[in-house]
């Protein structure tokens, strides 16, 4: 079986083409304010695209808030795969120390309607490489999102190399957002299988 890459984590979200769609629209209002009306016509999509970022930036910071306040740095969605599931019980969770909401996915139908199921379908989705995930949220700056589905695959196919290097960023990172104000200072974990 070929490999495939595992991504790193990605950054959500980002301003991408808003820079652009606000010179757009600038110019958009002032050709129709000039010529005609139907330079407006051309500032709905822009508009919709530009409320839609705005909207979802402001639900991550909400959600950020909100997470934090429960002592929280983010969410973990994992499953009852076997290959995986006593990894991350034995390496992850207790490195983690409780500072992550912890979701199964082999149990997604019980799962609540609450902003941290929403966050994970906003930034993870469920098309792609979303089991395992985690979302790592870093106050003002966009949340992290770490997704290990092919790392695991790999490493059960004799390469861990995506695993460990995921891995370590996903600590380096996590280590970061204890350190920083109001965080708490991180505790060094020692375990039989260190892999970051």
């Amino acid at each position: 079986m070929g490999s495939k890459p595992t991504p790193s984590p990605e950054s959500s979200p980002t301003p991408g083409c808003v820079p652009a769609l606000l010179v757009f629209t600038v110019v958009c209002l002032a050709l129709s304010a000039l010529l005609s009306w139907w330079f407006l016509a051309g500032l709905g999509l822009p508009v919709l695209c530009l409320y839609t970022w705005a909207s979802k930036r402001r639900f991550v910071r909400r959600a950020d808030r909100e997470l934090r306040q429960q002592g929280f740095l983010g969410i973990l969605v994992t499953s009852d795969s076997p290959n995986w599931r006593s990894y991350i019980e034995e390496s992850w969770l207790p490195r983690m120390r409780g500072r992550f909401l912890v979701f199964n996915w082999s149990r997604h139908e019980q799962w609540p309607r609450s902003t941290p199921v929403l966050l994970f379908h906003r930034l993870v989705g469920t098309d792609r490489n979303y089991c395992p995930s985690i979302v790592l949220l870093r106050g003002t700056a966009a949340p992290l999102v770490f997704r290990f589905f092919y790392a695991f695959r790999n490493a059960k196919h004799g390469n861990s190399e995506a695993l460990v290097s995921l891995e370590r960023r996903l600590w380096e990172e996590m280590e970061k957002q204890l350190t920083e104000p109001g965080g708490q200072p991180p505790q060094v974990i020692v375990s039989g299988h260190e892999d970051g």
